[in-house]
């Protein structure tokens, strides 16, 4: 009896360790970033370069100055190349990127929205740039 005790605690304490240890894993994959992130609640119309720019209509979620995150019911592939429009009070940016990566979207959104996908700058309008970097300089007010 003691030895099947002495097991289960082991084996629990196993899986707390592999959990604490994943948990590390998803804490270091934040220091990746590049530059820090700001939310940015707008659309955006994409589409592959060679066919309409309107093609797919989506929401952005964050900004950054080396990319975008977006929310998009089209599947996106990692690798493939975009070309994107930002309408933002009453101005219109331009930028061309590359998806990096791509998750599903969680329940409540998935049936609006399907995918989440970070892409990353090839050549973006420097206004878009200059717009990242005065939201950094001055955030919103909450």
């Amino acid at each position: 009896m003691n030895e099947k005790r002495a097991s289960r605690r082991e084996e629990r304490d196993s899986r707390r360790e592999e959990r604490a240890h994943r948990r590390e894993e998803r804490a270091s994959m934040g220091e990746k970033r590049v530059s820090k992130r700001v939310a940015f609640p707008t659309t955006v119309h994409f589409a592959p370069p060679s066919k309409n720019l309107h093609e797919h209509a989506s929401f952005i979620m964050d900004l950054s100055d080396t990319g975008v995150g977006i929310r998009t019911r089209s599947v996106l592939k990692p690798g493939a190349e975009v070309l994107f429009f930002v309408d933002y009070h009453y101005d219109s940016y331009e930028a061309k990127g590359e998806v990096v990566w791509v998750k599903n979207a969680r329940r409540p959104l998935s049936w609006f929205v399907k995918n989440k996908a970070g892409i990353k700058y090839r050549l973006a309008d420097y206004r878009l740039v200059d717009l990242y970097r005065y939201m950094i300089d001055h955030p919103p007010l909450r």
